[in-house]
């Protein structure tokens, strides 16, 4: 599990993600897996945001399919690429 904490415009920001590496029985014994050719693992990160100025939270789920099963190299290049969508 990866998880970061930060605080950004005027945000608590929390991440965290969990990541399944699939098997390769996994894969062989799947028919929801046969569209996807390479697939290695799947993620979930869970964004919690508390802006403190209006007093809410918010909490958002966001779902990733990839052939790299390291997950933290997975949780940095998701991140990296919400800064650049960001700017």
């Amino acid at each position: 599990m990866n998880k970061e904490e930060g605080l950004e415009h005027g945000r608590i920001e929390h991440r965290q993600m969990k990541s399944v590496v699939l098997s390769p029985e996994m894969l062989d014994d799947s028919y929801a897996f046969k569209d996807w050719a390479g697939i290695k693992s799947i993620h979930r990160i869970t964004r919690k945001r508390y802006d403190k100025r209006r007093g809410k939270e918010t909490t958002e789920m966001s779902y990733y399919i990839s052939s790299i099963e390291d997950s933290k190299r997975i949780f940095r290049a998701i991140r990296d690429h919400w800064k650049i969508e960001n700017q």
